[in-house]
């Protein structure tokens, strides 16, 4: 008897699974694909503008230009809750089969400004959190990844929550901790099972996500739904399938290949992040090229050369050698 509940259980597991995405991907998402579009346009044109040039430097990532990428990562954080609030308030719509306008979407979250800056407080304070793990050599990253695979469900959740009922996000954690009891597992599974998906995204440049991350979205509704008990399970039509303990090897399995290959890839190509000591000297040398040719003592036309304090100095003379000239001008002009 216990062998066929067995059965039973893990054959409603792979069942529901499918349900959940096979459900999300006949809903009509044109409204989320066009806003979703829309805040991809936002914070590509944003990092553009506000993300500085470091690609030419071959990874060699300056102090100063670290603080410009973490402020700017603020400012796309802002820019994208706002969209993903409406995006999914929009999948909770449409998997209770109701209709959604692209209007309702992008005006919810101004709407419900108390809901934005619930999850705009979460997300930048998980933004934060994620840029100071990164910075710690080795151990960070790896702190990092066991924590966000124990908290990933349970903020999703959290969201919908907040979203769904409008619950303050301590309520909505409790609440997310309760639904989540014994189907962490499920969760897991329904991720995993879009590696593939997120690997096609990654090798079209990012293009598939416009149609993968909707679908993506709407799957983790339908799950908000099930465990919340708003959704039922209709298991017609259904095949069957890999059970979510094997999805979730499989995919475990894929991953470690492909933090492998980019543990590689990143010894090959270090990303150096220094303190940029020789800014400021730059910045002044810079400064001073307005006065290459206004000394008449400097060559016309010549890149060797540049105007400071009153000399003429050969940029391709050593450090020392400016400095003894230096001295034995000053000691000149002094006597």
């Amino acid at each position: 008897m216990k062998t066929k509940t067995k059965k039973k259980e893990e054959l409603k597991d792979y069942i529901i699974r499918k349900f959940l995405k096979k459900d999300a991907k006949k809903r009509t998402k044109s409204p989320i694909y066009i806003t979703y579009i829309i805040m991809i346009i936002l914070v590509i044109g944003l990092e553009l503008l506000l993300i500085p040039n470091f690609i030419n430097n071959r990874f060699h990532l300056p102090l100063h230009n670290l603080l410009r990428i973490t402020i700017s990562g603020i400012i796309i954080t802002i820019i994208t809750t706002y969209f993903m609030i409406g995006i999914k308030k929009a999948c909770l719509t449409l998997c209770k089969s109701k209709k959604i306008e692209i209007k309702q979407i992008l005006t919810y979250p101004l709407k419900n400004i108390n809901i934005y800056l619930k999850l705009l407080i979460l997300n930048i304070s998980l933004y934060i959190i994620t840029t100071v793990f990164l910075l710690i050599p080795i151990i960070g990253p790896i702190l990092y990844l066991i924590l966000m695979i124990y908290l990933l469900p349970i903020l999703s959740i959290t969201t919908y929550i907040v979203i769904d009922k409008e619950e303050t996000l301590d309520n909505a954690i409790t609440q997310s901790t309760k639904l989540l009891k014994e189907k962490k597992t499920l969760f897991y599974s329904l991720i995993l099972s879009f590696t593939g998906w997120l690997i096609l995204s990654i090798l079209t440049l990012g293009l598939l996500t416009i149609w993968f991350i909707p679908y993506l979205t709407t799957t983790i509704t339908n799950y908000y739904l099930y465990i919340s008990d708003q959704k039922k399970i209709n298991k017609r039509g259904l095949k069957e399938g890999l059970s979510n303990k094997l999805i979730i090897i499989l995919g475990i399995i894929i991953w470690i290949i492909i933090s492998i290959i980019t543990i590689l890839l990143l010894i090959k190509y270090p990303i150096e992040i220094t303190k940029d000591n020789n800014y400021n000297y730059n910045y002044n040398n810079t400064n001073n090229d307005n006065n290459y040719n206004n000394n008449s003592n400097c060559p016309n036309n010549n890149d060797c050369y540049h105007y400071n304090n009153n000399n003429c100095i050969n940029d391709n003379c050593e450090r020392n050698d400016y400095n003894n000239n230096y001295n034995h001008n000053y000691k000149h002009n002094a006597r």
